[in-house]
């Protein structure tokens, strides 16, 4: 495992796009599917996957950095949860949604502390 992960290579993505917003004929290779970047603020991963995404096609991808995490599905998983159920619902699936959530979903987060913080 270490020896694969050290003998890693680039994946060689890369951005080819027409002033148009179109792909270019014949342009190197590149995800084709939807992408959902997530990552937390306070992670050291932040530069590599603004680099990635900075390879995808903007039509296709979605970064989202959270705040105050670094391991954002053990740290914030309530909220990548949610993340996931829009970044789904913008693909046009519809997400049922279970019974009534016993913790506090990022929105009721924010609200409450703006909240605490006016005056």
């Amino acid at each position: 495992l270490i020896n694969s992960y050290v003998n890693r290579t680039d994946l060689g993505l890369v951005r080819d796009l027409a002033p148009n917003g179109k792909t270019i004929l014949g342009a190197k290779q590149t995800l084709k599917m939807p992408v959902l970047n997530i990552v937390g603020d306070k992670s050291p991963h932040v530069d590599a996957t603004v680099t990635f995404n900075g390879r995808l096609d903007p039509a296709k991808c979605t970064w989202m950095k959270i705040r105050d995490a670094a391991m954002v599905l053990e740290e914030q998983p309530t909220t990548v949860a949610e993340a996931i159920s829009l970044f789904l619902q913008g693909l046009g699936y519809v997400i049922k949604k279970g019974q009534a959530q016993s913790t506090p979903t990022f929105a009721q987060e924010f609200a409450q502390e703006q909240k605490t913080q006016t005056p």
